[in-house]
């Protein structure tokens, strides 16, 4: 009854410890996601609302992606991006403008699962395939970019 009960307690420990090791400032978390070719994309995003932010040194504070261009950090690189949280899943949908695919635009969707920190990426490619694939994303501290480990 006793080795029983210990390893009752070391299975709840076990399991509790790899809980949610996010860090949080306020209601912003961060993740690193890698990509297809071995990069990796960071996102920082409202645990609440799901929308994407970006987080300034020089103002210490965050900042709203779709402000980039008010807050003077605009790029012509940038896509159009929009997200949304529910069912603790972070959708992310960016919209790349180029006239070398058939609607002159492609939409990437991603779908990031926050319980298992698997993101399922979903776009049509230059040749008019559907891609598909999943990567592993990895929670991140959203103002020093390290890794949570």
């Amino acid at each position: 009854m006793f080795k029983f009960l210990i390893l009752i307690n070391l299975l709840y420990l076990l399991v509790s410890c790899n809980f949610d090791k996010s860090v949080m400032y306020g209601s912003y978390k961060g993740l690193l996601c890698e990509e297809n070719n071995k990069s990796f994309k960071k996102y920082i995003f409202d645990i609440n609302t799901g929308y994407l932010y970006f987080y300034s040194k020089n103002r210490d504070k965050f900042i709203p992606l779709n402000l980039r261009k008010e807050a003077g950090y605009f790029s012509e690189d940038d896509p159009e991006v929009f997200s949304s949280i529910k069912n603790n899943k972070l959708t992310i949908t960016n919209i790349e403008y180029d006239s070398t695919f058939k609607e002159g635009s492609n939409k990437i969707l991603r779908t990031i699962n926050l319980d298992t920190l698997i993101s399922k990426i979903v776009y049509i490619n230059k040749n008019n395939e559907s891609v598909y694939f999943k990567v592993r994303c990895t929670w991140i501290d959203p103002k020093s970019d390290m890794k949570i480990e």
